[in-house]
């Protein structure tokens, strides 16, 4: 329960814990099986809540995102669901506003390379780039 009370946590990380502790698989099952059944442990809610959370407090890009969720064992499908529900508008807004906090870029693939580290997709980095440095897109668009 500990594990629980700092952050909620996936099925595959309990699993995980339980395992390192070297406990036997059937009370791995029987403990995961009552976190479920009580509520404690939902990983769509889970991770929704990483996806809001690394997206909005941490602004960090959907790449990134996807990325620190698959390494905790969240299911793909799941993810993809739960970023989906962040529209590009929304993303490009995070993205911009990185750049704003940061006044002093030496120059425009600075704030890229920055970007990308974020998670940023390509798209979203050239659209930022265009707003915060008054550029054009390949598009012809600013």
């Amino acid at each position: 329960m500990e594990m629980l009370a700092r952050r909620e946590r996936l099925e595959a990380e309990i699993r995980t814990a339980l395992e390192r502790r070297e406990f036997e698989p059937a009370v791995v099952e029987s403990v995961v099986a009552e976190l479920r059944a009580k509520g404690y442990l939902n990983d769509d809610r889970a991770i929704r809540n990483a996806v809001d959370y690394s997206a909005i407090e941490r602004q960090e890009g959907p790449l990134k995102i996807h990325a620190k969720l698959l390494s905790r064992g969240a299911a793909e499908e799941a993810i993809t669901d739960a970023l989906a529900t962040i529209t590009s508008e929304e993303q490009l807004a995070f993205a911009v506003g990185l750049l704003e906090k940061r006044r002093n870029w030496k120059d425009p693939a600075q704030a890229a390379r920055f970007l990308a580290a974020k998670g940023y997709d390509e798209e979203t980095v050239e659209a930022a780039l265009a707003l915060r440095f008054d550029i054009e897109t390949e598009a012809g668009e600013c």
